[in-house]
């Protein structure tokens, strides 16, 4: 028996860019609202000025948007390239977005590759976790 695909399925973008886009627009806007409540309590700041949160909101969007930018930009293509939805392609996108949120302190602070090895296999493994909590089915694996 075939399984009905969800409304969201249905009307989800036709491009992998314009998915990657928009769940990159949601994801800018809650790391934006997180990155101000993080900010207004900065150790380092001797007051809440406006910059401190402006700049931690700033940060905390380009951050969560980027990560889930070039996750869903991978998986949408893994899913596409390989013509099925499953926790392969969660594990690669996770890998490979893990490792990109890793590049700037690689080139800033630590050149060292396996701190993005490392990197992309805790969000590999992270989100592999979060796949089959959120998808679960008979083998586990879709």
């Amino acid at each position: 028996m075939e399984r009905p695909q969800s409304v969201f399925v249905q009307r989800a973008p036709s491009s992998c860019f314009a998915l990657a886009l928009s769940s990159a627009g949601t994801a800018a806007a809650i790391g934006g609202v997180v990155g101000a409540f993080q900010g207004s309590f900065s150790p380092f700041s001797t007051g809440i000025g406006r910059s401190t949160v402006l700049h931690a909101a700033a940060d905390g969007a380009l951050q969560f948007g980027g990560f889930v930018f070039v996750y869903k930009a991978c998986e949408c293509t893994f899913t596409r390239v390989r013509g099925r939805h499953d926790i392969f392609n969660t594990l690669g996108a996770g890998f490979i977005a893990g490792s990109a949120a890793a590049l700037p302190a690689y080139f800033q602070f630590n050149p060292d590759p396996r701190m993005l090895l490392q990197s992309g296999a805790r969000s590999a493994a992270f989100l592999g976790v979060i796949h089959l909590l959120l998808r679960p089915s008979s083998s586990g694996l879709m």
